[in-house]
This record gives structure tokens, C-alpha cells and sequence, in this order.
């Protein structure tokens, strides 16, 4: 029941967002149907595919239309208890919502494609906690890249970026949330910044 409920969650978000279009980017993901069992929707151009191994347990779910993948895609842990992977399609190309769970049905990745490429929010984490943060367009870097202490959720890194290449503030910052290095950047190259002093550290020298 526990997963079921998990499932209907995510395939509702999935559902939500899943607004992409194929275009000309990468071609379409070949389908092999080897393994899987599949059958017609009735009233619809859809197929249910599904894969399960030796033990019967079902290890993958999705719709097929025109012989490729389409909609929101699962892929299971072998012991078929929780999703490791939850993966929108287009005309067999990723598009929209793009999911990792660990074992224990926690979420490790999260990401949005178009056409196959990065397209929007990213992030990766680590016992429930965001480890790392980012945004993408058109598969490369653009908007500011976070990093998280995993222990305590502290933010210890800041870069932006602008079209896959550094451009702006990049921060590195102390267990206090204080920034100890600043450095800017335009269009890749390092343009100025360096160690920022504070008014601590400077304690203890006045005569």
C-alpha cells in the first residue's frame, strides 16, 4: 500500500510538469521490447508495457506509442519495493520530471529535461538533504550552483554561471554562514575577489 501511495504522488507531480515537446535534439530512445510484456490501451493509440523478473517481481512500468516511450516511466529497486527511477518521456525522448530514489524510497537526484538535454532545476541529495543544487538550460549550467555541508544543511558554496561558463560571484563560506572567499567572474575568467577579512579575525592584534 506504502508503495502505491508513493507512486500516485509522483506520477501526479510528473503528471503537472510534463509539458515538453520533441524537437530536433537527440533522437528518440530506441525501444527494445525484449523481456517486457505489453498490451494495448483500448480507446487510445497507448500501450502498457511492463517487465518483471525471474521472482515475477515488477521491476519496470510505462506506455509505449508508436513504438517509443511516452508519459511517466518507473523503473524499481530488484526487490520491487520502491521506485529508482521515475522518468518522463516525449516521442521517446526525456522531457519533463527526471527522478533517483535510494533504496529506502528516499529521493537522491532530481532534474528537469528537454529533448534529452538538462533543462531547469537540479539537485542531488544525500540522507533526505540537499547536497547539491543547480539550474540548467539547454544542457549546461546557467544560474547559481549550491553546495550544502550534508551534516548541517549549511550552505558552503555558491557559483553562477551563465551558459555552461562561470559569470558572476563565486562564494565559499565558513560553519558561521560567513564568507571567507569571494572571487568574480565574467564569461570564465576569473576577473578580481579574493580572501575576505572580518572584523574577528583581527582580534587580539590592537596594542
Amino acid at each position: 500500500m506504502m508503495r502505491y501511495l508513493i507512486l500516485t504522488l509522483c506520477i501526479a507531480g510528473l503528471s503537472a510538469c510534463n509539458n515538453g515537446g520533441a524537437g530536433e535534439a537527440a533522437g528518440a530512445e530506441t525501444f527494445d521490447s525484449s523481456g517486457y510484456v505489453t498490451e494495448d490501451i483500448p480507446g487510445t493509440g497507448y500501450q502498457r508495457a511492463t517487465k518483471a523478473n525471474g521472482d515475477g517481481i515488477l521491476q519496470e512500468e510505462g506506455q509505449l506509442r508508436n513504438g517509443v516511450k511516452e508519459g511517466t516511466w518507473i523503473i524499481y529497486h530488484p526487490d520491487g519495493m520502491f521506485p529508482e527511477k521515475i522518468i518522463s518521456y516525449v516521442a521517446g525522448m526525456y522531457n519533463g520530471p527526471y527522478m533517483e530514489f535510494n533504496e529506502r524510497g528516499q529521493m537522491s537526484l532530481r532534474a528537469t529535461y528537454k529533448n534529452n538535454a538538462l533543462d531547469g532545476p537540479w539537485a542531488k541529495y544525500r540522507f533526505g538533504r540537499p547536497e547539491t543544487e543547480a539550474s540548467y538550460k539547454n544542457g549546461e549550467l546557467d544560474g547559481t550552483f549550491k553546495e550544502y555541508d550534508i551534516q548541517t544543511g549549511k550552505l558552503m558554496k555558491e557559483v553562477n554561471y551563465k551558459e555552461g561558463k562561470q559569470d558572476g560571484i563565486l562564494r565559499f563560506y565558513n560553519e558561521k554562514g560567513e564568507v571567507t572567499v569571494e572571487y568574480e567572474y565574467n564569461n570564465g575568467e576569473k576577473v578580481g575577489g579574493g580572501i575576505v577579512e572580518h572584523a574577528a579575525s583581527a582580534g587580539g592584534n590592537a596594542e
